[in-house]
């Protein structure tokens, strides 16, 4: 035992790479299977979630992800306000929540709501409260915390078209709650009110003759600077109807099973809305994941398997180098299995230290790449 000791700290270099490739196999199906299973909890909770979803014929998968995740919307066709409010106005009891899904601020999703969405997601709030004005907004837990945003913060809301003059530049948003941690896609989005998400679509109007927010160009009305809708607000009004204004999906929750089927069947019977159950395109995503996730197992037993042959090699090497130095124990009475003593020694001891740095390290990594992500 004391010759493999001398043998590790005078060859620190060898040993050290030997270590950190026996916990590279070790952690690499450890994470990968811990954030995969992580994951597809997490997904099929959203879905399960959300019972029904109501949008424009589409994608499925891509508007439960814009849905359910807040990714990018690619389809610019939108539902109406008024979608929303036959749904309310109906005889199928249960709960419903328009939302927009389009901006950003920083990268976080900056989504437009109605105050019943924290109840229908169960959001309590850490700090403030929620939205009470346009240009109010609320802050998940995560997006607050790596951003070092407090209440009374401003976020800024950044166009998509800045060439676009009949559009507001930019909107100040007021941070006037911070939500607590729900360990879902709420902890890295703002939520605000659809009046803020309308204006930004410019649906906002000024008539004030002295507005410093409001030029004329060739009779049209437009937006020449930033506007802090908290502050200045009461000098708009909205274009149209607001039963005829844009939202993007509506979430649907029915008291009994059939008010969601009802809803279903109405629904699907326009050529131009669709309803369906997110937990049914959720599946398909985690088939499709689990498909990635095989495919990735065989790699990294491909991967393993290459690795323990280049440990193999390197143990190879180490018996030819001090091939003279073990028949030299064997004569002095070191005994037959001199050989597979000493290197298997070598090789537990190189084994156990990987294990015991796996061990260490796993949880530490698992949180940093979830917060990398």
């Amino acid at each position: 035992m004391k010759l493999v000791w001398c043998y590790i700290t005078f060859y620190k270099i060898r040993s050290v790479t030997i270590i950190s490739i026996l916990v590279a196999i070790i952690m690499t199906p450890l994470v990968s299977s811990s954030l995969g299973n992580g994951l597809v909890e997490k997904v099929s909770e959203r879905g399960l979630k959300t019972p029904v979803l109501v949008t424009r014929r589409g994608g499925k998968i891509k508007e439960t992800l814009s849905a359910l995740f807040f990714l990018k919307r690619e389809s610019g066709q939108y539902l109406i306000y008024k979608d929303f409010l036959e749904i309310e106005e109906s005889d199928y009891r249960g709960s419903s929540v328009p939302l927009f899904v389009k901006y950003y601020s920083n990268k976080s999703p900056v989504v437009g709501t109605h105050l019943e969405y924290f109840e229908f997601r169960n959001l309590t709030f850490l700090k403030g409260h929620s939205f009470s004005y346009p240009g109010d907004v609320v802050a998940g837990f995560e997006v607050a915390k790596s951003k070092k945003l407090k209440v009374g913060d401003r976020i800024k809301l950044d166009v998509s078209n800045p060439y676009d003059l009949t559009r507001l530049k930019s909107i100040s948003l007021v941070i006037k709650g911070i939500l607590n941690k729900k360990n879902n896609s709420d902890d890295s989005t703002f939520f605000t009110g659809l009046q803020t998400i309308w204006a930004m679509e410019g649906l906002l109007h000024g008539h004030e003759k002295d507005d410093p927010f409001v030029e004329k160009l060739e009779g049209k009305t437009v937006f020449s600077k930033s506007l802090k809708l908290s502050q200045d607000f009461s000098t708009y009004h909205y274009h149209g109807e607001q039963s005829q204004l844009p939202i993007t999906h509506i979430l649907f929750r029915g008291e009994q099973h059939k008010d969601e089927t009802l809803l279903k069947y109405k629904i699907n019977s326009s050529i131009s809305k669709m309803a369906y159950r997110p937990s049914e395109s959720v599946d398909e995503l985690i088939k499709a994941f689990l498909n990635i996730k095989g495919v990735f197992h065989r790699y990294h037993i491909f991967w393993s398997l290459s690795s323990l042959i280049l440990i193999f090699i390197i143990f190879t090497f180490i018996y030819q180098v001090r091939k003279e130095e073990f028949k030299n124990l064997f004569v002095i009475g070191g005994g037959p299995f001199i050989i597979f003593k000493n290197l298997g020694l070598l090789f537990i001891f190189y084994f156990v230290m990987a294990l015991f740095f796996s061990l260490i390290f796993f949880k530490p990594l698992i949180i940093f790449i979830r917060m990398t992500l």
